[in-house]
């Protein structure tokens, strides 16, 4: 499997998070995110993937992808 390489930024904005969790810091952590896989996956569609990944996962009593 091909690893991908953290987006720049990405891990202090994580501990970021973890030290001062607040909505500024999440934010910043979205942006970080958004701005690296902008181009595959508008933000407006963010909800929806989650959903589609992890509510329904729930629903159906099946695992989510990212535990696979």
């Amino acid at each position: 499997m091909h690893e991908v390489p953290a987006p720049d930024g990405f891990a202090a904005a994580w501990d970021r998070v973890l030290t001062h969790p607040s909505r500024t810091s999440g934010d910043a952590l979205l942006d970080v995110l958004e701005a690296w896989v902008g181009h595959l996956q508008p933000a407006d569609d963010s909800l929806s993937q989650f959903i589609r990944d992890n509510e329904l996962a729930w629903l159906h009593g099946t695992i989510p992808p990212e535990f696979w």
